[in-house]
Order: structure tokens, then C-alpha cells, then sequence
């Protein structure tokens, strides 16, 4: 190992005692989170529900991206802008659409690079019909990216949407978001909405 790289090598492994209190800023006692100081960074939703439109396919990434920033920002949490998202998994050449590197560590690199708290990636995994309505079934993982420490790691989840729907919604409108909320659900029960 040359200079630089052990360099580099050592300061991944000392940047979070260097960077001081805002480790520690983010939690409080307990084991809880300071929304008002904890940043969130959103990962770009994978689709894999086998939706042949990629309009339709594109609309349902959405459909997750509001849902996770309003539970977040609802309870005060800061979201990562989208760009520096995106600027980090650029620069560490990430793509969550190949599963290899769906691993936890890829993802709390990418979070740590865009100066995340938590780290959140979604993959939707399928969408069906029950005799009640539309289901999708989501995969997600919530990581805290400053102790290396899994909320959820690939944990699936599903929504249902009944048949009927007010204003002709999409029922994946409907059902996906349901899905996210029942993902969230235990990590927030602690958070008052704020918002």
C-alpha cells in the first residue's frame, strides 16, 4: 500500500471522530435521532415490477420518492438534495439497478459521500391483483451511514390499494405509498409529524 493510499485508507477510517459533534449531534439519549439535525439522502428508486411502460415504470419511482422525503420531512428530518445525491454516486461510479452492488456498505459509501445521516434505497419489486385491489410489494433498506448500523436491510413490504379509488387514481398511486408508510412505520412511531 503507497502513501496516498494508505492515507486515503486512514482518513475513512478516522474522518468520524474528525468530524466532532455532529456524529453525535444526531442522536440524542435513548438511541433516538435529531431529525432537526439528521440528513437524509434518498437513493433513486429501482423498478423492478416488470412494468412495460417506462413512463408508467417511471411515475411509480415517484410514487416512492414523495412518500419516503413527505415521512421524512414531515417529522423534520433534512433531505439530501437529489444532485448531491446523484454527484456522489457519480463519483463512486454507483448504479443500484445492478443488484451486486446492493450491498449496505455500497450504500452507506454513497450516503457518506453526499454527508448523509441515514441512508434510504427502495426497489419496487412487483405489483399484482388480490380479490381486494392492487398490490405492491416493495424492498427496502434504511441504514444509518455515521455507525454502519441496518433500520431495515431488504426487508419487503406491501401495499394494497382497493379496487376502488377516489378520483380515478392509479391504484399503484395509491398502493405503493401505502407500502413505503408500512416500511416506515416502527422507524417513526418515535418522530412526531412536525409539519
Amino acid at each position: 500500500m503507497g502513501p496516498l493510499a494508505f492515507m486515503s485508507f486512514l482518513s475513512v477510517l478516522l474522518w468520524p471522530a474528525l468530524q466532532g459533534p455532529s456524529v453525535g449531534a444526531a442522536q440524542v439519549s435513548g438511541g433516538l435521532l435529531t431529525p432537526s439535525s439528521t440528513r437524509v439522502a434518498i437513493l433513486p428508486v429501482v423498478n423492478e415490477s416488470g412494468e412495460k411502460r417506462e413512463k408508467t415504470a417511471l411515475e411509480q419511482c415517484q410514487y416512492v420518492t414523495d412518500a419516503l422525503q413527505r415521512q421524512f420531512r414531515d417529522r423534520g428530518f433534512q433531505i439530501v438534495e437529489p444532485q448531491v445525491v446523484a454527484a456522489a454516486m457519480t463519483k463512486l461510479e454507483a448504479d443500484m439497478s445492478d443488484e451486486e452492488q446492493r450491498k449496505r456498505a455500497r450504500m452507506i459509501e454513497i450516503g457518506r459521500e453526499a454527508g448523509a445521516d441515514l441512508v434510504v434505497f427502495v426497489v419496487i419489486m412487483d405489483k399484482g391483483k388480490d380479490i381486494q385491489g392492487m398490490v405492491a410489494s416493495i424492498k427496502v433498506w434504511l441504514l444509518d451511514a455515521k455507525t454502519n448500523q441496518p433500520y431495515l436491510s431488504a426487508k419487503v413490504f406491501e401495499g394494497l390499494s382497493r379496487a376502488q379509488t377516489a378520483f380515478n387514481m392509479p391504484k399503484m398511486k395509491r398502493a405503493l405509498p401505502l407500502a413505503v408508510d408500512r416500511a416506515l412505520k416502527d422507524f417513526m412511531k418515535p418522530y412526531k409529524i412536525v409539519k
